[in-house]
């Protein structure tokens, strides 16, 4: 009788042993689960938000993410919360999950280093221009929180504008003077008195009227071989097609519209954007400046695309930066450059639009890095090796 006791005492206190070894594996099991449910629905979130910045990347202040995303947003640049909410809809996700999203620049001593401490406080665009921003999402299932982040780059395409001076149906250069007037060459000094260069680039000039004559050149003689452009790089005939595509310039629009700097019947103030060195997309307008301004920089050169319009320059002003006359008048001045502006990259009108240009010092000189600068907005995607997951001090 006392051996049978103490046997069943045994089996007793196995089975509560096993029990509660079952229920901590059960716990456990439950632990993990929910940790990867919230694990899951960060990730989603961060993926959404990157499919976005894929459409609309930040790349001007007027462009900039909200100061974050939350299950409850309705943005166009915040994830969908009914599409999140049907991606995740098992048994975890039945007690109203929460989640939420922020988008801030890597405007820090270490870019590609990401603390919350650090970046919380940075703008919720591309302050720095390096087509970089971190992506931080957080996610909440049954009071179980984790947080994912990565950086997020966009790709940038180089739009295939030809690398010339000018590009034109003809040129006028108004003023008679025995004087360089276009440099075919960056001068070693951009003072704009003349031409000198010891640059092995040139950017030639090329009209698509045919002839050497005054009606398709007005530029001093001898027309074949002007003083007024320097060093003399002249083609005529040059191909009646548009310098890009259709398919081109409704990138550069996408991205001027992105950033903040398209304009539709309207004149922007400046033909820079916020930042030096954006493109600026102005659609059907005649447009004027006067001021007494330098637009962009040497080693930050813009874009301004007049499309379907003309653009006039006077004052004197400094444009760095590749100016694109699409669509213009069939005929008459599409360009002028006048007082005492200067271009420092290049000009390009299609069709028959001619340049006019003629002040007292150079308007017109070319400068190649420009030209690495037309450049559209890709893809965005995840830089290898800068993602983490965390569990967060804070939302």
């Amino acid at each position: 009788m006392v051996v049978a006791i103490m046997v069943t005492a045994l089996m007793v206190s196995m089975g509560l042993a096993t029990a509660v070894v079952i229920d901590s594996q059960s716990q456990g099991s439950a632990r993990e689960r929910l940790d990867e449910s919230d694990f899951n629905l960060a990730q989603g979130a961060l993926i959404s938000e990157m499919s976005i910045l894929t459409a609309k990347w930040p790349g001007g202040s007027g462009a900039a993410f909200p100061t974050q995303c939350t299950s409850a947003s309705v943005s166009a640049q915040c994830p969908d919360p009914s599409m999140v909410t049907a991606s995740y809809n098992s048994v975890d996700y039945a007690s109203a999950p929460t989640w939420n999203v922020q988008v801030r620049d890597n405007n820090t001593a270490t870019p590609d280093f990401y603390s919350d401490s650090g970046t919380a406080s940075q703008p919720h665009w591309d302050s720095n221009g390096d087509g970089k921003v971190w992506v931080r999402a957080t996610a909440t299932v049954k009071q179980h929180t984790q947080a994912v982040v990565g950086l997020i780059q966009v790709d940038k395409q180089t739009e295939q504008l030809p690398h010339s001076t000018l590009i034109a149906g003809s040129l006028d250069i108004s003023n008679n003077g025995n004087k360089p007037l276009v440099c075919t060459k960056l001068p070693d000094d951009l003072s704009g008195k003349d031409c000198t260069s010891s640059s092995s680039q040139v950017g030639p000039v090329q009209v698509r009227c045919t002839t050497y004559t005054s009606s398709c050149l007005n530029i001093r003689a001898p027309i074949d071989n002007s003083v007024q452009i320097s060093p003399y790089n002249v083609q005529v005939g040059y191909p009646a097609a548009p310098s890009l595509s259709p398919e081109a310039l409704n990138r550069l629009k996408a991205r001027a519209q992105a950033d903040g700097t398209y304009y539709s019947g309207t004149c922007p103030s400046s033909m820079q954007g916020p930042q030096a060195g954006m493109v600026v997309f102005v659609d059907s307008a005649n447009c004027s400046f006067g001021s007494n301004s330098t637009y962009n920089t040497l080693s930050a050169p813009g874009v301004f695309i007049i499309n379907n319009g003309t653009l006039s320059l006077g004052g004197n002003s400094t444009y760095y930066g590749v100016i694109y006359a699409a669509n213009p008048p069939a005929s008459g001045t599409t360009v002028s450059l006048g007082g005492n502006t200067s271009v420092i990259g290049g000009i390009n009108v299609d069709g028959n639009g001619t340049l006019v240009c003629g002040s007292s010092h150079v308007n017109l000189i070319f400068d190649d890095f420009a030209f690495s600068k037309v450049t559209s907005y890709g893809a965005a995607h995840l830089v290898q090796n800068k993602w983490r997951h965390f569990v967060p001090t804070g939302p």
